[in-house]
């Protein structure tokens, strides 16, 4: 049968996760698919690892890269080569459901004017902790464009984890932006949605994996991570002119909002844990960006505060602050859908061998 589906694995020095990642696509009920591997040139067992998949199965597939082009230009080279009608773009680190192609192809199959669909991915730390799962929040069914660019905004972003996209979108939105940084895959969902109708299901088709390697693990407060790169997105969606001047001023009031307090909470955590550094990065990002002298202030203040002694009860603070904004986000997942994707992972991770965590 024709090959349908392109599994994208960008990958750097993470083997063993890769082959967890490898091995969750392998076990799709659907079948006609093949997994591409992009190695950024890692320089340890990586190909050894992957060859021997290859050796079993002829669907996997790999390529090399001669130096590392970068994590977000690895991701685009990788959509650049698709010649499938569906991809998927899966992190070495990450894992799919069994049953995601299957219930992916057969809502694209009942709406061909859709661009993607996408289920519910579910944040977890590799003991199976779920912090997040975004989509959960939202309605199962089609979105008409710009629907669900506002329930991005407004609910929680999708992630390519849980993603399955016809080919066409390279053509249509292009790849990945790589001028926006870390945050490329909020901006490309932002465009696909802003522009075209967009499919959502809140059955669980994905694991995002939170550990120490991953990039918000390393620099959980950076304000960087926010800005410079949101306020790009915004400025690209202002300028889309699908989008009606009122829905362009909406969308991007409402992205900057969000920005905006999302640095002031790095800024506090930053400086509630003694980064310094990210507290005054955020504090300049407060004043000069936006216009926020107060939000600066408060910065500073709990930077100072931690300064001369404090540091261990602002950072018991910060963290009850951030429990209870993860709990306001899981309250506004239904209980049912919750319960169950608590009961998918489960499973998920007792079939996963343990020896290639």
């Amino acid at each position: 049968m024709e090959t349908r589906i392109t599994t994208i694995i960008p990958t750097f020095r993470r083997p063993k996760l890769l082959r967890r990642a490898i091995l969750s696509v392998l076990e799709q009920t659907y079948r006609d698919f093949e997994i591409k591997v992009y190695d950024n040139a890692s320089g340890d067992e990586t190909r050894e690892v992957v060859e021997n998949l290859m050796a079993a199965d002829p669907r996997v597939k790999y390529h090399c890269h001669s130096e590392n082009i970068g994590l977000v230009q690895n991701f685009a080279y990788g959509m650049e080569r698709v010649f499938t009608p569906f991809f998927n773009v899966l992190s070495d680190d990450d894992l799919v459901f069994p049953r995601f192609f299957e219930l992916a192809l057969s809502a694209l199959a009942k709406n061909p004017d859709a661009i993607l669909f996408t289920g519910a991915t579910i944040w977890a730390t590799q003991a199976g902790e779920i912090s997040d799962i975004p989509v959960a929040r939202w309605r199962d069914g089609v979105y008409q464009p710009p629907q669900g660019l506002f329930e991005i905004i407004n609910s929680g972003h999708p992630d390519f984890t849980g993603t399955l996209f016809r080919r066409e979108v390279t053509r249509m939105v292009g790849t990945i932006d790589p001028a926006v940084g870390n945050p490329f895959d909020v901006d490309f969902f932002c465009q696909c949605a802003a522009l075209y109708p967009i499919i959502a299901s809140t059955q669980p088709c994905g694991v995002l994996v939170h550990h120490s390697a991953t990039a918000s693990a390393q620099a959980p407060y950076a304000p960087l991570a926010y800005w410079p790169a949101f306020g790009r997105i915004a400025e690209k969606i202002a300028g889309l002119s699908s989008l009606s001047e009122k829905q362009r001023r909406q969308a991007y009031s409402l992205i900057m909002t969000h920005t905006h307090r999302n640095v002031f909470l790095r800024g506090c955590k930053a400086s509630a844990s003694g980064n310094a550094e990210q507290a005054m990065q955020a504090a300049a990002i407060l004043r000069t960006s936006f216009s926020d002298p107060w939000g600066a202030f408060v910065v500073w203040a709990v930077s100072a505060c931690s300064s001369v002694g404090l540091g261990s009860f602002l950072t018991a603070v910060s963290s009850a602050a951030r429990m209870w904004r993860m709990g306001s986000r899981r309250r506004r997942i239904p209980s049912n859908i919750f319960s169950s994707c608590t009961v998918a992972l489960r499973a998920l991770l007792e079939e996963t061998p343990t020896d290639n965590i």
